[in-house]
């Protein structure tokens, strides 16, 4: 499957453009019923995978594969982060594990779904902790600089009770 190249999106932008596949990681897999780590070399008469697939605009692979070529490295594979931070959380493979990880940047968010201990959806959103900056100095007639201030006050339980109810 590497290599392979669509001519859409689809349904989540409703735009039109090259993509093509970064890449597939087996979330899950079971032989004969029985949860296995890794399928490859396995046998038995019924085997269920799930595979995470990894699409970008080609656009973006190409920038990024000229970037680590110019800089004299290889590219060995590109995820989301939201997908990245969902295997990397303790325990999140094991089938008892299930949650959302939400992940606040400043710009964007991101989020992932895990259910059973398998990743089965990422998500970004265009909307970071500047827009929460953005409404406190907003509502509060405060410049960014202090509204910054107050919304990290905020998060360590810094303010008074009054401000904390105002922020929040």
């Amino acid at each position: 499957a590497k290599g392979l190249v669509f001519n859409h999106i689809g349904d989540t932008t409703g735009e039109l453009a090259n993509i093509e596949m970064l890449n597939y990681i087996i979330v899950d897999a079971e032989i004969d019923g029985f949860r296995v780590e890794d399928p490859i070399g396995m046998t038995g008469s019924e085997a269920k995978i799930k595979i995470y697939f990894t699409f970008a605009p080609v656009l973006h692979i190409n920038y990024l594969k000229n970037v680590t070529d110019s800089i004299g490295v290889k590219l060995l594979g590109i995820v989301p982060q939201p997908f990245a931070i969902s295997r990397a959380i303790a325990g999140s493979h094991e089938s008892t594990f299930s949650g959302i990880v939400v992940d606040v940047g400043g710009g964007t968010t991101d989020l992932a779904v895990i259910q059973n201990g398998v990743a089965i959806g990422t998500h970004m959103v265009s909307f970071g902790s500047r827009v929460f900056t953005k409404r406190i100095a907003s509502d509060l007639k405060l410049t960014l600089a202090e509204a910054e201030e107050f919304k990290i006050k905020y998060s360590n339980g810094e303010l008074s009770e009054g401000r904390m109810a105002e922020v929040r």
